[in-house]
């Protein structure tokens, strides 16, 4: 994790390992003081040119809250991504 931004934003590079093979993929997050909420977006290195939809939260009681609104196979859905 590479803090960036005065520590308002950070970066990982991260290696991912499944059963079909290995890849990379980046995790951006960046903290807006004023809402008091943290954005973090994943690029994926097996799709390069597409950023998904930021995920968008905070913490509370020692556990991340983040959620989008996205699209999955042409369909609407709702994200919840748990940070515990």
């Amino acid at each position: 994790m590479q803090k960036l931004l005065g520590g308002h934003a950070n970066v990982d590079d991260n290696v991912i390992h499944i059963p079909d093979g290995n890849y990379r993929a980046l995790t951006i997050r960046s903290f807006d003081a004023a809402s008091g909420l943290w954005s973090i977006w994943w690029l994926d290195g097996r799709h390069p040119g597409r950023l998904d939809v930021p995920v968008v939260g905070s913490f509370k009681d020692g556990k991340g809250y983040f959620y989008a609104d996205d699209t999955h196979n042409g369909q609407a859905i709702r994200v919840r991504f748990l940070w515990t």
